[in-house]
């Protein structure tokens, strides 16, 4: 769904695509937590904002093997 408030109510993880790059494949909270975000559309905006999607990829990928 493109509605992310209802995405974000229903479901606890979310694929992000941005210009057919897989941008995020996560949990919401932890894309909150990841991000320093408070809301899904606010990860959204930040994610997809970005021009170079590859490098977002990248650090959101080291932020997540960083964090483990």
């Amino acid at each position: 769904s493109h509605i992310l408030e209802i995405v974000e109510t229903l479901c606890d993880r979310v694929i992000i695509i941005n210009r057919g790059q897989l941008v995020a494949d996560e949990k919401i909270e932890r894309l909150k937590e990841l991000t320093k975000t408070k809301s899904l559309e606010d990860i959204f905006s930040q994610l997809v904002e970005i021009k170079d999607i590859d490098s977002v990829s990248k650090e959101l990928s080291d932020l997540v093997k960083n964090d483990q």
